[in-house]
C-alpha cells in the first residue's frame, strides 16, 4: 500500500478449542483472509475509523480509529458458549501495547 497507512496485525493462538476451523477477518465488510490456528496476518488500512470483526456481523463487531503510521494488535478466538460447545463465530480483542514489548 503506497501513501500514509497504519499496520493492523491480528494473531490467532495455537490452540486445540476451534482448531479446525478458520477464523474470518472482515475489514469494513471486506473479507480479508480466513486465519488457520497458530497463523498471523498483517493489514495496512487507511487512518481513520473502521470495523473489524470475524464472520458473524452481529457478534464480536469492534470500532477502531487508526492513526497514520501506528502498529496496532488484535488476537482473534472462538467465542464459547459451554465447555462442550462453541457458538460458530469469532471475537477480536485488542491487544494492549504494554503487551507488544519483543524484550
Amino acid at each position: 500500500m503506497q501513501g500514509p497507512h497504519a499496520t493492523a496485525v491480528v494473531y490467532r493462538y495455537r490452540a486445540f478449542v476451534g482448531s479446525g476451523r478458520r477464523a474470518s477477518i472482515y475489514v469494513d465488510d471486506q473479507k480479508v483472509c480466513s486465519l488457520y490456528s497458530g497463523k498471523y496476518i498483517v493489514i495496512h488500512i487507511t487512518p481513520g475509523e473502521h470495523k473489524l470483526r470475524g464472520s458473524d456481523p452481529k457478534h464480536g463487531v469492534m470500532q477502531q480509529v487508526f492513526k497514520e503510521g501506528f502498529g496496532y494488535y488484535f488476537r482473534v478466538m472462538v467465542q464459547p458458549t459451554s465447555a462442550f460447545q462453541m457458538k460458530n463465530f469469532w471475537v477480536m480483542i485488542p491487544v494492549p501495547p504494554a503487551t507488544h514489548s519483543l524484550s
